[in-house]
């Protein structure tokens, strides 16, 4: 079948990247009425209900072994969910994702950086080509000139940093895939979202109505579905490469622009796309494949105790 020519680790990225953008039209809408910092509670309350139940039916207990590196992986999230978020409610759709596709550079960075991968060759070529296809469908106007209002400068600046730790995030999820369960580093971000976001969201609180609480529940469950995916798409592949395929986030916004909000795609998309998916295709087919990572068992996890010390090292 066509479907099992395709990696493991391109089919769950390329979920995750449907999920996402599904959610970000909710998240947009949604900001309309709502405070972001309280959306980002929510999101994070609904998580770690979601995270812990899960936990239990896949028999994964304990909060990890590697416990400084899930806390900075939810850190990281937590910042990169409330940038992106504010973004959205304060940016065209656009922008903001635009912005937030810098993560993809920012994650190759970190990675040749730490030794984890090259950022030059293929990598670096599949990124420019990439973020080319991008810039040409989003056509920002704070880059292209374009007659019309300029951005939110908070809202510009909110996506930047949303940029930047994402793109860390990417590197934290492929080490951390190498000893954790792909929804125990999940539990860390909504636990953090969820301790953090409240002293933001309290002074402006307002409970939802009505259908808020259905678009809340829908950015819960997309949200969480795609990072189990890239969690563990991102555990099997180097994060500069498998997060190009992320890029794909861009083609499905200008699919729910014309659905959703009737918005005619401009003629930029076009090319765009293509490039996007030819940067894809340099990422994925003819690299050099890297060493397979044993994937973590959905067991009870052990902590590791003083007679481990002792035992003979392969």
């Amino acid at each position: 079948m066509l479907l099992e020519t395709i990696p493991i680790w391109l089919r769950l990225m390329m979920l995750g990247a449907l999920w996402f953008s599904m959610a970000q039209v909710l998240i947009k809408t949604l900001g309309q009425t709502l405070p972001f910092m309280e959306i980002v509670f929510f999101r994070g309350l609904w998580g770690v209900g979601l995270s812990l139940f899960m936990m239990r039916r896949a028999g994964v207990a304990g909060a990890g072994r590697r416990k400084g590196l899930l806390l900075t992986r939810g850190l990281l999230g937590f910042l990169t969910m409330s940038g992106s978020f504010y973004s959205l409610t304060v940016l065209s759709l656009s922008d903001a994702i635009t912005l937030y596709y810098l993560h993809p550079v920012f994650a190759a960075v970190f990675s040749s950086m730490l030794g984890r991968e090259r950022f030059f060759g293929r990598t670096a070529l599949a990124l420019v080509i990439s973020l080319a296809g991008a810039l040409c469908i989003a056509r920002p106007a704070f880059l292209f000139g374009l007659n019309g209002p300029a951005p939110d400068p908070l809202g510009v600046a909110a996506a930047l940093v949303s940029a930047v730790c994402g793109g860390a995030v990417l590197v934290s999820l492929h080490e951390l895939g190498r000893t954790e369960h792909p929804l125990v580093p999940t539990l860390w971000v909504s636990v953090c979202a969820v301790s953090l976001s409240l002293a933001g969201a309290l002074p402006v609180w307002r409970w939802p109505v009505g259908w808020e609480w259905l678009l809340i529940a829908g950015i819960g469950v997309l949200t969480q579905r795609a990072q189990l995916d890239m969690t563990r798409g991102l555990a099997i592949e180097p994060a500069g490469r498998a997060s190009v395929v992320g890029y794909s986030q861009i083609i499905l916004a200008g699919i729910w622009g014309a659905a959703l909000f009737a918005e005619t795609p401009h003629w930029s998309f076009y090319p765009g796309a293509a490039l996007i998916i030819l940067g894809s295709l340099v990422s994925t087919f003819g690299a050099k494949k890297p060493a397979p990572v044993k994937p973590i068992a959905c067991t009870t996890v052990r902590p590791p105790s003083e007679s481990d010390d002792h035992k003979p090292q392969p």
